[in-house]
């Protein structure tokens, strides 16, 4: 997975709750572009993970490092985002697959 390609930001997106929450903001566009757009499988830790496309590996160890976060910022955030039925996680005591 790179940085390269490009993402559509719907302009919906401003009568969003998510828009007055900076922070909340930051995780959701973070979880946008770390998707992947087509499904693979990762080897981790000895075993293979399929990652579906709109889906991603996330630890919160890195994702808080990448945005400059606390570790529990980042889980409230995400958490939020799964209320408002924005992403979907499937947690493991060593990773979380967000799917959005």
């Amino acid at each position: 997975m790179g940085t390269q390609g490009w993402v559509k930001v719907y302009r919906k997106l401003l009568a969003n709750p998510i828009m007055h929450d900076a922070k909340l903001l930051q995780v959701f566009l973070y979880c946008l572009l770390k998707a992947n757009h087509k499904g693979q499988n990762i080897l981790f830790n000895g075993q293979i993970i399929e990652v579906s496309s709109g889906s991603f590996i996330a630890g919160r160890n890195v994702a808080s490092q990448d945005l400059r976060l606390k570790s529990n910022m980042w889980d409230r955030k995400l958490k939020l985002l799964e209320k408002l039925k924005i992403v979907n996680t499937q947690k493991t005591n060593r990773y979380t697959i967000v799917s959005i």
